[in-house]
């Protein structure tokens, strides 16, 4: 049995895995644009919402997932009572990471969809005060040929967005028992080259 599929965004050639012959992938090529002007942002979310209209009543989905709080309330407004129905939300973020604006929109609209998915057991029961609500895990694909360092440079690599939420901060306070107690490791940290002082800032009170 066939399985097809419409994203909203463009997909690229080079996908990062490979999908199955029995699932058909369509690239409805709706990228949301954030614009400095609060007019011309305004107008990108109205042309938003008008595009994903659109898509559902061509497509009919049977099932429609969205990723983001900002994704999902602007698919509600989009979707009609009866495709509301459709949608599963699934933020991919802390329930707290959320705006005041969001989170209010939050709140009223994601009682009218089919089911929310936390990622967390923490967020889990604040979504359940929502609506209907289960936890399933970011998964973890270990590698097929997996290489297990030999832990002989001595070096500690972090990548990732410099946001609280993802702690670099917490890291930074952890490093410096453990460079306590081991002096001739380092931790070496790659993020955003503009928020490089804001790292060092931390750096600097820790």
């Amino acid at each position: 049995k066939s399985v097809e599929i419409a994203v909203r965004f463009n997909l690229h050639e080079n996908r990062p895995y490979p999908l199955n012959s029995s699932v058909k992938m369509r690239s409805c090529g709706i990228e949301i644009r954030r614009p400095k002007i609060k007019v011309m942002r305004i107008y990108s979310i109205l042309n938003y919402i008008k595009s994903i209209r659109k898509i559902i009543n061509d497509f009919c989905p049977d099932i429609i997932f969205c990723n983001g709080v900002g994704i999902t309330c602007l698919t509600i407004f989009a979707a009609s009572e009866k495709d509301r129905k459709k949608i599963v939300a699934c933020d991919h973020n802390k329930y707290e990471s959320a705006s005041r604006f969001w989170s209010f929109l939050r709140k009223i609209n994601y009682k009218n969809i089919k089911h929310i998915i936390s990622l967390t057991q923490e967020d889990l029961p604040k979504y359940q005060l929502i609506g209907r609500a289960s936890c399933i895990y970011n998964p973890v694909i270990p590698p097929e040929n997996p290489v297990i360092s030999k832990l002989e440079r001595k070096v500690v690599l972090a990548v990732g967005r410099l946001e609280h939420q993802k702690g670099f901060d917490l890291l930074i306070q952890a490093w410096i028992s453990v460079h306590a107690k081991n002096p001739d490791w380092k931790l070496k940290i790659v993020c955003e080259k503009k928020k490089k002082n804001e790292l060092q800032r931390i750096i600097s009170y820790s």
